[in-house]
């Protein structure tokens, strides 16, 4: 290959990702990529070795088996839990929960889920003098879930030993967007740092022949609002919340400008292209994500 043929490739796919940054500076972004890998490498990955091993045992052990993945956006309120309980206790199903589902679920429905994937910090115990005392509770409540009903969870490595978990999987957990990697959780992974991606590559790599995604709905831009001082706000819910949830887009640290938001809402959709050619199913018939079929036989939907 030509070196203006890579580059052509490269610029193509860095126009894909960020119409606005230049083949100069995806450049500098990459070199500083591989020197934060190797940096990452050497802490993290290196050192554990046992860990790391445990890990490669995962992989392709789940083949003939099914699982669910449950986020936590409102199209979960549409599945009857005791339905996907069945599943899990009459045709080996397993459940994956993410983040607060675990502990939010059980204001539904005493679903034992399988595993429970944690990547916010704060389920580690850091970060939580900047955290509301609404959500500490929640966390803590996240925490006795999973530590009263012995599931085993899985955490980026730079967690170990934090916590009073029981069994936990330790996966490298470094992203690069500009690979298309999203099934090999032991090298850097395709998308920017959500949860769900990481809970959907995990299932990959154990090998399960069909995944079921419900909960990740991505379509809060379709709430925005601005008022006449050209405030933003969007609608931020999950499948828990009594009450619309309103937020302010300023107040965001991630995206405080109305591109920013949106940009950031259209790269979900680009990373979650990677993950197409699985057998994945999205279990939100009306959802946004279009991605994944939606057709499948399982009875799982409550009827009113």
């Amino acid at each position: 290959m030509s070196i203006n043929t890579w580059a052509e490739k490269q610029e193509a796919k860095l126009i894909r990702l960020n119409p606005a940054e230049s083949l100069g500076d995806a450049v500098m972004k990459r070199i500083y990529l591989t020197m934060k890998y190797w940096k990452h490498y050497f802490q993290y990955i290196r050192p554990n070795k046992q860990e790391m091993d445990a890990l490669k045992a995962l992989r392709g052990s789940k083949k003939g088996k099914s699982a669910f993945i449950l986020a936590g956006g409102p199209s979960l309120k549409k599945l009857d839990y005791e339905k996907v309980a069945r599943y899990q206790r009459e045709e080996g199903f397993e459940i994956f929960g993410i983040n607060s589902f675990i502990s939010k679920i059980k204001q539904v429905y005493d679903l034992r889920l399988d595993y429970a994937v944690f990547s916010d910090p704060r389920h580690f115990g850091l970060l939580l003098d900047e955290t509301t005392e609404k959500r500490r509770a929640e966390i803590k409540e996240d925490i006795k879930a999973v530590i009263d009903d012995e599931v085993a969870l899985f955490a980026p490595m730079r967690f170990k030993g934090l916590g009073k978990y029981r069994t936990v999987y330790h996966f490298p957990d470094f992203c690069d967007i500009r690979t298309d990697n999203v099934e090999d959780i032991t090298k850097p992974l395709g998308y920017y740092s959500l949860s769900t991606f990481k809970a959907l590559s995990i299932a990959l790599y154990c090998g399960y022949d069909t995944i079921y995604l419900c909960g990740l709905d991505n379509d809060y831009f379709k709430t925005v609002s601005v008022n006449e001082n050209n405030e933003a706000f969007f609608e931020d819910n999950h499948f828990y919340d009594d009450i619309t949830v309103t937020r302010r887009l300023a107040d965001n640290p991630i995206y405080k400008r109305m591109g920013q938001f949106l940009f950031n809402c259209s790269l979900t959709f680009e990373f979650l292209e990677k993950f197409s050619p699985y057998n994945i199913v999205n279990l939100d018939k009306e959802g946004l994500v279009s991605n994944f079929t939606k057709k499948h036989n399982l009875d799982i939907y409550r009827k009113d």
